[in-house]
Parts: structure tokens; sequence; C-alpha cells
């Protein structure tokens, strides 16, 4: 009997389970906007170049007015490209396109140049990183993890910010969706990250604001999760971990 009960397996503990699973880390998946770059910062100080340089105040009541019906478009303009609706040349040009239309200036050619002169002058303004992020991203990398940027926006700008700002010396992979062929969170995205860093999905963490793009779709795949709540959204329901600053990821990992 003795011998029977040494041979049972030994009852493995929560904590030891957590212990098992945060000591088998080693690749940290950042988002970028929102996340380690500022975007809210850096588009608003484009923005207000754009109100003066094309004097949008002649067709709105107030910047903050064309910043409201612009984010509006933006939002339904995203989701109609993350499902394949539009194209993504169509979403740059409409979310400016439609307010200005809007406002009674129904000009394709001009909302395109102020596309354009927005993405060309967002990567190149400020390039503000989020509180705390070079340091995080510094530590992280002295530890010995692997860090890459796992985002959905556009190519040609998601390098740009990553270069400038700073961000890029500690990230060995940029996966864009555009490029991968899929959208995060989609399955198809997650594996094919997995099999550029040659990694399993038990090693991994993921940083994001995205409690849809960033948390969800990456638990479901086994990747553990952490949502950084750096626009104060309302994260009810979500089984993850939840991190206020950039620094306090430093604490568990």
């Amino acid at each position: 009997m003795a011998e029977n009960q040494s041979n049972q397996p030994k009852e493995v503990t929560q904590e030891e389970v957590e212990k098992t699973l945060k000591d088998n880390i080693r690749h940290i998946l950042w988002d970028l906007d929102h996340t380690l770059w500022d975007f809210t910062a850096n588009s608003d100080a484009t923005m207000r170049v754009v109100w003066e340089k094309y004097a949008l105040y002649e067709l709105f009541c107030s910047y903050e007015d064309f910043i409201r019906i612009y984010d509006m478009h933006n939002s339904i303009l995203w989701n109609q490209y993350g499902i394949g609706m539009i194209s993504k040349e169509q979403l740059k040009v409409a979310r400016f396109w439609r307010p200005l239309e809007g406002a009674g200036v129904n000009n394709w050619k001009l909302s395109k140049e102020i596309s354009d002169f927005y993405l060309d002058d967002t990567t190149t303004r400020l390039n503000k990183t989020l509180p705390g992020a070079l340091e995080t991203l510094a530590e992280l990398q002295k530890r010995g993890y692997h860090q890459h940027i796992v985002t959905n926006g556009f190519k040609e700008v998601q390098y740009k910010k990553t270069h400038n700002s700073g961000i890029g010396k500690y990230i060995e992979n940029i996966f864009i969706s555009e490029e991968v062929g899929a959208m995060k969170p989609r399955k198809a995205f997650f594996d094919a990250v997995m099999s550029k860093i040659n990694a399993h999905p038990s090693e991994c963490a993921i940083v994001g604001d995205s409690p849809d793009n960033d948390i969800v779709g990456a638990q479901e795949y086994g990747i553990r999760t952490f949502f950084y709540n750096s626009r104060n959204c309302l994260a009810e329901g979500m089984n993850t971990e939840t991190i206020d600053s950039l620094g306090d990821l430093l604490n568990v990992l």
C-alpha cells in the first residue's frame, strides 16, 4: 500500500502553477498605440497643426467639435476595415473626408492631402512615449526577455513610430496585421507570431490597452495577458491581470 501511495502524483497547488507559468515567460508581446507610444498626445499635437494649416476653424465651431466628429467616423471606419469592408486607403482618407463632407466640403483630394500630412507629421513631431515605457523596456531587456511589437496599425507609420520614439532598440520583431495577413486578435495572427519567434503561447505574455484586440483573443490562444489601463477604460468582466502603470509589470514578471 505504501508503495502505491508513493507512486501517486503529487498534488500541485495553484501557487505552484502560477509560479511555473510566471517562470516560463520568455517573450513579451507589446501593443504599440496607447500602450508604449502615446497616441493621444502625438495625434493631438498633429491635429492642432492640421486645424490651423487647413483652416478647419472656418468649417467647425471648435477644435473639440472637429475631433469629436473625426473620432466618431474613425472608430466606425476602423471597425469596417477590421472586417474587410473597406481598404486601408479608404480608411485613411475617409476619416477626414466624412467630417469635411458633413461640414459642406466634398473634396476627396483635400482629404487625402490632410491624411498624408497627418500620418507623416504624427510620427515625427513629438514621438512621445507613455510614462515609464522606455525604462520598462530597458529593464525587461536587461532581464533577458525577448520583446516584440504586435499591432494592427499601418505599416508605413508603425515602423516610424517605433524607430523615432526610441522604442525600437528594445524590440526584436514587429508584427503588423497587414504584413501578417490577419488582424490581431485572430488565431492566424498569433500563429504567425509564434512561428516566427519559435515559441509556445505559454512562454509569452501580451501587454495592451484594448480588451478586444489585446486581451480576449490572446487569452483564448493561451497567452498570459496584462491589461494596461492607459485610457481609464472599464475592465469589468475581464479575467486578466491589470496594470495601472508600465512599471508595475516589473513587479509581476
